[in-house]
């Protein structure tokens, strides 16, 4: 029924017939609705406050995994015309397109005429990872310069064979080798 405190409150309800006149008696329940009523917005803020909680949390993460996507593929200057590119962690897609600009941009404004891509610390490969490490190379031969690519492991050598477009570059199976090379 609807009260004067409230918009429902709960009753028992009986009927007494007095000589064909009935008489129905209202008694209110005791307050456990309310009580109930409590408690299940005490658990919906709960509830609430906790996804707020979980959100930030997956933002945090998604930021960490960006840095650490970030970090496995760092640019660094050997010589004035030789730069190294250690790849870490598996190459996958993201990984080429969270780091492509910043590899070409480096590239080119280092002035450098090779780039060496080491694969000794990548773990596993991916078709798509495959095929936008490809295009990656193509850019850098389309900007004259002269990747190279290093450390392929007989497992990566597999991925780039069944790969659309095998990039057109010398493959050395040592980071030392390389340095004799550029040096």
């Amino acid at each position: 029924m609807k009260t004067k405190e409230s918009l429902y409150a709960l009753f028992d309800l009986s009927v007494n017939w007095n000589d064909s006149r009935g008489h129905i008696i209202c008694v209110e329940k005791d307050n456990r609705l309310k009580e109930l009523e409590s408690i299940v917005e005490k658990h919906r803020k709960r509830l609430a406050d906790t996804n707020l909680e979980l959100l930030e949390k997956k933002e945090l993460v998604e930021k960490t995994l960006f840095e650490i996507k970030s970090l496995s593929c760092p640019f660094i200057k050997l010589t004035k015309s030789t730069a190294l590119v250690p790849l870490f962690g598996n190459l996958d897609s993201e990984l080429i397109s969270q780091n492509e600009k910043r590899v070409l941009e480096n590239s080119q404004a280092g002035g450098y005429q090779e780039v060496l891509f080491d694969f000794n610390g990548v773990g596993n490969l991916t078709s798509e990872g495959v095929e936008a490490f490809v295009a990656l190379v193509k850019e850098l031969q389309v900007m004259g310069l002269q990747p190279c690519i290093i450390g392929i492991k007989p497992n990566h050598a597999f991925y780039l064979n069944n790969s659309k477009t095998v990039p057109d570059v010398p493959f050395l199976n040592s980071l030392s080798k390389a340095f004799k090379k550029s040096l």
